[in-house]
């Protein structure tokens, strides 16, 4: 009986040892997990702010790959705004009395070719171009002889696309009046367009006021001026006008165009002919055969005519943009160079 229980105590002892030793050693793997965790914890810890405390920028490789970039678009800006402003016109600084010599002998130059091409001119005597303010004889401001230069060049390129385009009747020409009264320094008021120096009839100035009017915002990289034309042209006339704008030198964007034509253009004309004449009846060319389907004879007023190319008074309106000159490669702007 002993022995048996001697031996119970033995078999317990060793179970309650084997399991002390199995804590421990799951003790001992844990502490050693954590230890290596803790370890690696601190590795990276300390690699992260080794990456915190550096300092990479500026890098040089960096700046010099962003420098060759900005490089390459400077010169395509340059080459776009090259291309873009190939045609313009630019201003011309001279002094006001060779600007009024150069305005009288361009409207002399217009009105000549205007009848050679058979353009007619609204109140052709006394027609101004929009430049009626100046028909008086009174000088421009200095400072604004540069811009009117322009814009009297751009007012002839423009009339060089109507006249080749064969409109009928040049009514008007509007364009923005920048001047300032040469001997009061007060703004400028505007003038009928077609005013007679006799005391005719006049008619309404196109003009708008625009004391920026083909100036270049600083930062930006195009103005504009802004032109309103008044012409009667037909159909074929007017699609002429359309694409000498578009292959103008010039970088010409028509922005509105209103049209009117006489009703009566569209009209039925009756039954009406010239006195002493009866009116005429359509009948058939060739007798038709029995059997076959007789044609009916449509009236000539209600048949469908292609082509049929009607007077049209056209009010259009236009800019013509003006684009900075492109800095060549390498140029540093002026604000830098003023640093």
């Amino acid at each position: 009986m002993q022995s048996r229980r001697k031996i119970l105590i033995v078999t317990l002892s060793v179970i309650i040892g084997l399991m002390f030793i199995a804590a421990g050693i799951l003790v001992f793997r844990g502490f050693a997990a954590f230890y290596r965790a803790e370890s690696e914890l601190g590795v990276k810890k300390a690699e992260l702010e080794k990456l915190y405390q550096r300092r990479p920028f500026p890098s040089s490789q960096n700046l010099k790959t962003e420098n060759e970039n900005l490089d390459v678009l400077n010169q395509e800006m340059a080459g776009l705004l090259t291309a873009m402003g190939r045609g313009q016109i630019e201003s011309v600084d001279q002094s006001p009395p060779k600007f009024m010599a150069q305005f009288w002998e361009t409207r002399k130059d217009l009105a000549a070719r205007a009848k050679d091409m058979e353009v007619k001119l609204a109140n052709e005597g006394d027609f101004d171009f929009g430049f009626g303010r100046h028909m008086q004889g009174n000088l421009p401001a200095p400072q604004d002889v540069p811009r009117l230069t322009q814009q009297l060049k751009i007012v002839q390129s423009l009339c060089g696309v109507l006249y080749d385009s064969r409109v009928s009747e040049l009514k008007g020409i509007g364009r923005e009046e920048f001047e300032v009264d040469a001997v009061t320094g007060a703004g400028a008021k505007p003038v009928t367009s077609g005013t007679r120096l006799r005391g005719a009839v006049s008619v309404a100035s196109l003009n708008v006021m625009s004391p920026n009017a083909g100036l270049i915002p600083e930062g930006r990289l195009f103005g504009n001026w802004h032109f309103t034309l008044s012409f009667t042209a037909r159909e074929s006339a007017l699609l002429g006008v359309l694409n000498g704008f578009a292959r103008s030198p010039l970088f010409v964007v028509v922005t509105r165009v209103d049209l009117a034509a006489d009703d009566k253009a569209f009209q039925q004309s009756g039954e009406t002919t010239p006195a002493g004449k009866k009116p005429v009846k359509d009948t058939p060319a060739k007798a038709v055969e029995v059997g076959k389907e007789v044609p009916v004879a449509v009236p000539r007023d209600q048949r469908v005519v292609c082509g049929h190319d009607a007077p049209l008074t056209v009010k259009m309106e236009l800019d013509v943009y003006q684009f900075v000159k492109a800095q060549p490669a390498g140029a540093k702007p002026k604000a830098e160079e003023a640093k």
